[in-house]
């Protein structure tokens, strides 16, 4: 599919006119050569929570293509007993290179809000909250690991700021690329591919969630409501869960907020 000359070409200029060629380029592949492409790409890594996108791609890379590349997964300390079993389930299944990554200052869910002083910091600071759970974690496991390029599984279909999304996308605070091989994909072509290959998916999707993040800003939704409808619904108006739309002073902030807060 022309991997090479793409890519290069891309990283060599670094240019908004290659960016959009190689978008443009990479909106005319199916998943699977998307998904060869990404694995083509220096310093590669998967991150993800599990959930059903997640699952599609990592079912192509590990069993079709049969492929292994460093899976990261961001332990909040406040997800779904369930979601964690699954993720155990999964590391299992695929013999997965899964690396987790937790905030830097607690281990559990107590110790954090021992910590900060504030059993819903979540809710009375989401920036902060995000930033200690989410974001710094993250960051810390991409540079540990020396990450280069990220896969995402986010759609466009989601909403949000999620609608006009690229499939690759260079972040503009630490110049990675960010990969959403799923952007031009809808979420009945998800879960078409997982009956259709019989993938496994976290259980709370049997239980009316229809997207999973931490158990307090998650609730089951109807049949036929939105994906994300059923997240953050006591914050209307956060669509992202802080590590997509990140301040590009995070570092300095979650600092300053450690500090005062601790």
């Amino acid at each position: 599919v022309g991997v090479s000359s793409h890519y290069s070409q891309m990283v060599a200029g670094d240019t908004a006119k290659n960016l959009d060629e190689l978008n443009e380029w990479l909106e005319t592949l199916e998943l699977r050569d998307v998904l060869k492409w990404c694995l083509s790409v220096p310093g590669i890594a998967q991150v993800t929570s599990f959930g059903a996108s997640g699952m599609v791609m990592l079912h192509e890379i590990h069993e079709t293509l049969e492929e292994k590349i460093p899976v990261v997964f961001v332990d909040t300390l406040h997800h779904f007993p369930e979601t964690l079993e699954f993720v155990k389930h999964v590391k299992h299944r695929y013999e997965l290179d899964l690396h987790e990554f937790h905030c830097s200052f607690a281990d559990t869910q107590e110790e954090f809000e021992q910590i900060v002083n504030d059993s819903q910091l979540w809710l009375n600071d989401t920036a902060t909250y995000d930033q200690f759970v989410k974001v710094e974690p993250l960051e810390r496991g991409l540079d540990t690991l020396n990450v280069k390029a990220w896969i995402s599984g986010r759609r466009r279909d989601q909403g949000g700021e999620r609608k006009n999304m690229r499939i690759v996308e260079v972040d503009e605070i630490d110049g990675r690329l960010k990969i959403n091989p799923l952007a031009f994909w809808t979420g009945s072509q998800v879960w078409e591919y997982l009956r259709t290959h019989k993938v496994s998916n976290n259980p709370l999707y049997n239980a009316g969630y229809k997207s999973i993040g931490d158990k307090m800003t998650t609730k089951p939704v109807a049949a036929d409501a939105d994906e994300r409808s059923g997240r953050f619904y006591q914050i209307p108006e956060k669509t992202e869960c802080g590590i997509h739309n990140r301040p590009k002073n995070w570092r300095e902030l979650a600092q300053q907020r450690l500090a005062a807060t601790c």
